[in-house]
């Protein structure tokens, strides 16, 4: 049986749990400010991942006094067969099994997420002193609470008054035991619940901070994803063009002749004024340090540009442009999903995937050829 029960220590004399707790930096980095935020940001990409495949449309979170966290969607539930040959059902296994995820329930679905992909959930739960979790799935609502990720109580399964109701609600107070400071900075969940909402055109987040002298709100939706991204961060009288705008989902081949399928997406818009950026994503996280995904959209970019320059008579004669002298007039970002990413370094801050290099770029290439001549003519114009 692969299900570790956290109070057997007869059998298993460090279960996961006694580790999780013993060395957080394996599982979140560590115990300061940026790990304690990885908690609601790991619960957030639980609720995204749903929101990625069409299960979830809003997302609300509320800061509470007594540095409670409240975190709920309106997905289609946890996942409440059973477990394996265990008397544990599959919401148990989640909040309590490391490496048990619900990619496992369903592949063909879950293919790809942020976070700690398979120890999410359970992590959260052992690193927090107190978690209750209501469950509202096919007619019932199942819940149970936890202390430092020990079941207080049975999981128990109440009907609902709307069988049509479903949803799952995390109540959550990060271990001040493990973190020496256990408050969560509204701004900086802000910035996070922004980004998802970005990355997934759509899905409504709503941030209450209803702590004693604080009162803050903040609702992010952009039904048009990247797009929006984009649109935001040029003012309408510098743009040369709209947003240009691409997503395709393909197999590609990596060694092995293993194939493995990823999603693209991505939003470019040209300016002229001179404070472009460029930003990555791999599974909804951010890559600071780029990598090959962001390398090849460089290129692609640099390329059609080349091309554009060398077909049209007016500009033939110029000598072939260079990143550095386009980078301040392009805005772009790009989002990969790939279900089992390589990186760099164990930091996971830049990419090193070389199969989503070719794809990237034929797509960019092809989105490139939205821009019309006459919008062409004036990005090539600023930019030679």
């Amino acid at each position: 049986m692969d299900f570790y029960p956290d109070d057997d220590l007869t059998t298993v004399p460090l279960t996961p749990r006694d580790l999780v707790r013993l060395r957080p930096a394996m599982y979140i980095g560590g115990t300061d400010s940026r790990a304690l935020h990885h908690l609601p940001y790991v619960v957030l990409d639980h609720m995204a991942e749903e929101a990625s495949i069409g299960r979830c449309t809003h997302i609300a979170i509320e800061l509470h006094d007594g540095d409670w966290i409240y975190i709920q969607d309106n997905s289609d539930g946890l996942p409440v067969a059973p477990y394996k040959n265990t008397p544990f059902t599959q919401m148990e296994a989640l909040l309590r099994h490391i490496g048990y995820h619900k990619g496992q329930i369903e592949p063909d679905r879950y293919r790809s997420v942020g976070g700690i992909h398979g120890l999410g959930l359970a992590v959260v739960n052992m690193l927090s002193s107190r978690m209750l979790v209501q469950n509202d799935r096919e007619g019932y609502r199942y819940e149970q609470s936890f202390h430092t990720g020990k079941p207080e109580m049975p999981l128990i399964r109440i009907p609902l008054d709307n069988p049509k109701q479903s949803g799952t609600l995390f109540k959550f107070r990060p271990d001040d035991s493990i973190f020496p400071q256990t408050t969560v900075d509204y701004d900086r969940l802000s910035q996070r619940a922004q980004e998802l909402a970005y990355l997934i055109g759509g899905l409504h987040i709503a941030v209450h901070d209803l702590r004693t002298g604080s009162l803050q709100v903040g609702a992010f939706l952009y039904p048009g994803g990247l797009k929006d991204w984009v649109s935001d961060r040029v003012a309408s009288d510098d743009r040369f063009h709209d947003p240009i705008y691409s997503r395709h989902e393909l197999d590609v081949e990596r060694e092995h002749g293993i194939t493995t399928k990823i999603g693209i997406e991505v939003a470019i818009q040209f300016s002229a004024s001179g404070t472009g950026q460029q930003v990555s994503y791999l599974n909804t996280v951010q890559t600071p340090d780029g990598g090959t995904h962001l390398e090849a959209l460089k290129q692609a970019i640099l390329n059609s540009l080349n091309q554009q320059r060398a077909n049209l008579p007016a500009f033939a004669h110029h000598s072939s442009l260079q990143w550095e002298s386009i980078q301040p007039y392009v805005t772009a970002v790009i989002a990969v999903q790939h279900p089992s990413p390589a990186f760099v370094s164990p930091t996971k801050v830049k990419l090193a995937s070389t199969e989503v290099r070719e794809p990237i770029e034929h797509l960019v290439a092809e989105a490139m050829l939205q821009i019309d001549t006459t919008a062409m003519q004036r990005v090539l114009t600023h930019v030679k």
